[in-house]
């Protein structure tokens, strides 16, 4: 190779590389916000844990022995904690109340599964209104002791709680268990 082939091939090489430098492809340069696709804000399993644990606590401290599920904005379960002596249907049924706070509490704007009961006792439209859909859904269980969790109006997921006699206590549970929730989530909101 001769010394003037050498040159030009080191002079293209170096034009292509300031060229890549320079003008970067329009994939290095895209950005979250010019992005197509949604960004979407999802509870670490940590988080879930702890929650779903809190609830577990609180309940215990008042003398009910539950289960406590957390499911992602999705409905799929990311923490569930059987507390000791809690009984065997709690599990399923705690899944059950924080998928139907996930799924149907939050699209209907409520907070809790209880406002969604209150709701549906008021309603005195046809089976398939709103707020119930018209044919029955595998694990929509309308009963108090959900909780629906939300961050700066994004929605988390949900929160269930089954077990205690009275099912104000589950809800009473899960909205404790939901302020610790909030407060941990708190301080990324600080400068």
């Amino acid at each position: 190779m001769s010394q003037q082939s050498r040159y030009r091939c080191w002079l293209s090489a170096l034009c292509l590389g300031l060229l890549v430098f320079l003008i970067p492809l329009p994939a290095w340069s895209a950005t979250a916000e010019s992005s197509p696709l949604l960004p979407e804000l999802r509870m670490p399993l940590n988080l879930a844990l702890s929650t779903a644990s809190t609830a577990v606590e609180v309940c215990a401290s008042r003398g009910a022995a539950v289960s406590a599920s957390v499911v992602d904005q999705h409905g799929q379960l990311l923490a569930y904690l059987h507390g000791d002596g809690a009984a065997p249907h709690t599990a399923e049924l705690s899944r059950h109340k924080a998928y139907t706070a996930a799924s149907l509490a939050s699209l209907q704007g409520f907070h809790t599964t209880t406002e969604l009961v209150v709701a549906m006792r008021k309603a005195s439209a046809p089976i398939g209104a709103p707020p119930l859909p018209s044919d029955s859904i595998d694990a929509i269980t309308p009963v108090p002791g959900g909780v629906v969790l939300r961050w700066q109006n994004e929605l988390l997921g949900g929160l269930g709680i089954s077990g205690a006699r009275q099912s104000q206590i589950d809800e009473d549970c899960a909205l404790a268990a939901e302020a610790w929730l909030l407060d941990q989530l708190s301080p990324q909101l600080q400068p």
